[in-house]
């Protein structure tokens, strides 16, 4: 996860870029973004999986359930 948080910034160019997750899920991939302090919002289907995700880190990013394909 954090290598991808890496070539993320890499890719973009941007210090810190705004960053929407679309199937955020338990944060996996989202919580090296959100221990940085980036502009991060998860997005996902799943009420239950975002709950673990907020759990799992201090402070935890907006999060929102969402079907991300609407």
């Amino acid at each position: 996860p954090a290598a991808i948080r890496a070539a993320v910034l890499a890719a973009t160019g941007i210090p810190s870029p705004r960053l929407l997750d679309l199937g955020a899920g338990t944060g996996r991939i989202g919580r090296p973004f959100v221990a940085a302090g980036d502009a991060y919002v998860g997005i996902d289907l799943s009420f239950g999986m975002l709950g673990e995700f907020a759990g799992r880190v201090a402070q935890p990013p907006p999060l929102a359930q969402a079907d991300g394909e609407r």
